[in-house]
C-alpha cells in the first residue's frame, strides 16, 4: 500500500503587483532575484530549514516553494505540522521579500497530482489557505519611501551617481540586492541561453531598441498564462493506475520546461544581432509554471507573441502526446499585450496587461491561442483575437502597414468621424485614394478583424 504523504505549498501572492511596486527596473530586478533565491531552494536545504523534502513532483516557478513531508496518522496532526512548517516558511520569505504577501494550502494524498485535484485546488479557489502579510506601520510615517511611495521608509541609501534617497525595507532590499549568478533569475538564464551578457538598466534603455522607424520610447508588457491546464492535470490525476507518480512528476516538469523553452525560442526569434549586438531584448520579470510577465521594445511584440504561442502549443503537444492517456485535452496559452511609454507607472502597465489576459481567455473559453492588447498612447480599445485569425490576415496586415503612416492615421481619423455611416463613407473614400485592395480583407461584416482593429494593430506591427 503506497503511504500517504503530507504536500505543502506556500507561493507569493499577486507577486505581478508586487514586482511593480516600483518604476525601476533595477528595482523589479532586484526583487525578481530576491524571489529566485528565496523559493528556488534545493532539498538540502530544505531539510536543514524546514524539516521537509522538495517536491519534486510539481514544476518549477518563481515564488512558490513546494514541500513534502510523511503524513502524521490523524488529520489534527497532519494540520499542526503544516500550519508549523508553513510558519518556518513563512519566517523565511519576509526577511527577504519584507512587502510581499504569502499563503500556504496543503493536502494529504498518494500523489501531488490527486493531493491538488481533490484538496490543494478546490482550497486555491476557495480561498481557504493560510496568509501571511506584510506588517503594517502602527505609527504616523516620519518619511514616506522614496521609491515605492507606499510604505515609511527607514534608511537612507546610497546607490550610486549621487543618489541618496530614503527607503523602506522592501526598496532597500530591492535597490541593494544584486543578481548572482546562483539566483538563477528567468533573465539571467535567458541570457544564459542567448549569449548576451549585457541588458538594458533601465526601461529607456530597452525602448531605445526600438526600430529607426519608431521614436524609440515605447516598450510593450506581455503577461500569458496557459490555457485548460487545471483541465488537462485532473485529467491526468484520474489515470492513476495507469501512470505512476513519477510519471505524472515528469510530465509536470516538462510543461514547465515548454514555457521556458518557447519564452527563449521566441526571443531568439525577434534578436536583431546588427542593432542589439550582445544586449538582451527580452527583460521576463517572471516565469512560473505556466505563467510569464516581460517587457521588450515595443515594435517586436507582435513577432515575440505570435512566435511565444506557436511555441508553446508544440512544444505542450509532445508532452501530451508522451502521456499517452486518453482525452486529455489541447493545451495552448493566451496573451495580455499592452503598448506604452517606458515612463508610464509600471503598476498601471501590469494592471491593464492582465485585464487584457482575461479578455483574451474569456474569447477562447479556454480552447485555443488568444491574444488581447492595448495602446496607451494611441488610447484604442482592448481588443481580442484568435491567434490563427491574426495569422491567416498576416500577409494583409503586412500590406495595411506597409500603408504610409499619415495615410493610416487619415483612414482611422475618417473611420471615427463618419460613424454611423462609416462603412459607406469609408469605401468611398478609399475608392478615391485608389487603395481599396489594400482594406478589402477588413471590411467584410463576418471579417474577423475588422478595419479600426487593423489599423489599431498596424501601428505596431512589423
Amino acid at each position: 500500500m503506497t503511504r500517504k504523504k503530507l504536500y505543502l505549498d506556500v507561493s507569493g501572492v499577486r507577486i505581478q503587483s508586487y514586482l511593480s511596486r516600483t518604476t525601476h527596473l533595477r528595482g523589479r530586478r532586484g526583487a525578481s532575484a530576491a524571489l529566485a533565491e528565496a523559493t528556488r531552494l534545493e532539498d538540502q536545504e530544505i531539510r536543514r530549514l524546514f524539516g521537509a523534502s522538495l517536491n519534486t513532483e510539481a514544476g518549477e516557478a518563481d515564488g512558490v516553494v513546494n514541500l513534502v513531508l510523511d503524513a502524521p496518522d490523524s488529520e489534527e496532526e497532519a494540520d499542526r505540522l503544516a500550519r508549523d512548517t508553513a510558519g518556518r516558511v513563512f519566517r523565511h520569505l519576509r526577511a527577504r521579500l519584507p512587502a510581499a504577501e504569502f499563503q500556504a494550502v496543503w493536502a494529504v494524498d498518494t500523489s501531488y497530482l490527486d493531493a491538488h485535484r481533490t484538496t490543494i485546488g478546490p482550497r486555491l479557489r476557495e480561498g481557504d489557505v493560510l496568509s501571511d502579510l506584510p506588517p503594517v506601520s502602527e505609527l504616523p510615517y516620519a518619511r514616506i519611501c522614496e521609491r515605492c511611495h507606499l510604505d515609511p521608509a527607514r534608511d537612507r541609501v546610497h546607490l550610486g551617481d549621487g543618489e541618496r534617497p530614503y527607503l523602506c525595507p522592501d526598496c532597500m532590499m530591492r535597490f541593494a540586492h544584486r543578481t548572482r549568478e546562483d539566483a538563477r533569475t528567468a533573465e539571467y538564464e535567458l541570457q544564459k541561453r542567448l549569449g548576451t551578457p549585457a541588458r538594458p538598466k533601465e526601461l529607456p534603455e530597452l525602448a531605445a531598441l526600438g526600430g529607426k522607424d519608431t521614436d524609440r520610447n515605447h516598450v510593450a508588457t506581455v503577461f500569458v498564462d496557459g490555457n485548460a491546464f487545471g483541465h488537462f492535470f485532473e485529467k491526468l490525476a484520474h489515470h492513476g493506475r495507469r501512470l505512476s507518480a513519477e510519471s505524472k512528476a515528469r510530465i509536470s516538469r516538462g510543461l514547465n520546461q515548454a514555457t521556458r523553452d518557447a519564452l527563449a525560442e521566441a526571443a531568439a526569434a525577434v534578436r536583431r544581432p546588427e542593432e542589439d549586438g550582445d544586449m538582451l531584448c527580452v527583460i521576463p520579470y517572471l516565469v512560473g509554471g505556466d505563467d510569464v510577465l516581460l517587457s521588450l521594445p515595443a515594435d517586436r511584440a507582435w513577432p515575440f507573441v505570435r512566435h511565444y504561442l506557436r511555441s508553446f502549443t508544440e512544444r505542450t503537444k509532445a508532452v501530451r502526446a508522451e502521456a499517452d492517456v486518453p482525452g486529455l485535452p489541447p493545451l495552448s496559452a493566451s496573451a495580455g499585450l499592452v503598448f506604452a511609454h517606458h515612463k508610464l507607472p509600471f503598476h498601471l502597465v501590469v494592471e491593464d496587461a492582465a485585464s487584457c489576459l482575461a479578455a483574451a481567455k474569456r474569447l477562447v473559453h479556454g480552447k485555443k491561442e488568444s491574444v488581447a492588447f492595448y495602446d496607451h498612447t494611441a488610447g484604442h480599445p482592448t481588443h481580442a483575437l484568435c491567434l490563427a485569425d491574426l495569422e491567416e490576415h498576416q500577409s494583409d496586415l503586412d500590406a495595411l502597414t506597409a500603408l504610409p503612416e499619415s495615410g493610416r492615421h487619415a483612414l482611422a481619423a475618417h473611420l471615427r468621424h463618419q460613424a454611423p455611416h462609416a462603412a459607406a463613407a469609408t469605401e468611398a473614400h478609399l475608392d478615391r485614394l485608389g487603395r481599396r485592395d489594400v482594406v478589402e480583407p477588413f471590411l467584410a461584416d463576418q471579417a474577423p478583424i475588422g478595419l479600426q482593429q487593423a489599423l489599431d494593430i498596424a501601428r505596431w506591427w512589423r
